[in-house]
């Protein structure tokens, strides 16, 4: 019996893109809820630390003349705190310690969305770590060729 949902032979035709933003990683907090009117929201830090990535990632995507992905995409994030230079033998290494990875990835979906992609349903893989850098804190986002 033949597959009815063949699997399809050609590679992805997707464009490779790499930034790295100069930011200091903030992880996306959970929502509030006004009590008087109920309505969701987020503090300022969120919706500035959201506004302020959404910025360098429409600037890296003007600068390198692309527009946003339309099919799917796969990412690589890296999210890097800085270390005080007494301690130089933690760079590079993993960080386990701070917020959990995935309110990192909230955050840098939310800020992606309309700016790389049109949704952030369109990724259908993401390879993220949280690791210590040399100097203060980066965000490098990479979409690989598929």
């Amino acid at each position: 019996m033949t597959n009815p949902y063949p699997i399809p032979t050609a590679p992805l035709k997707t464009r490779a893109f790499s930034i790295r933003l100069e930011i200091t990683p903030v992880p996306q907090a959970r929502a509030r809820v006004a009590r008087s009117s109920g309505n969701v929201y987020y503090t300022g830090e969120q919706v500035a630390a959201r506004d302020a990535l959404s910025y360098l990632i429409y600037n890296a995507m003007t600068e390198q003349g692309l527009e946003p992905w339309k099919a799917g995409i796969p990412l690589v994030l890296t999210v890097a705190f800085g270390v005080p230079h007494s301690n130089k033998s933690l760079w590079g290494r993993p960080k386990p310690t701070a917020s959990d990875i995935d309110n990192y990835l909230k955050m840098l979906l939310d800020a992606m969305q309309g700016e790389l992609f049109q949704n952030d349903g369109q990724v259908y893989k993401i390879l993220a770590e949280k690791r210590y850098a040399e100097h203060p804190g980066y965000i490098d986002i990479t979409v690989e060729e598929g």
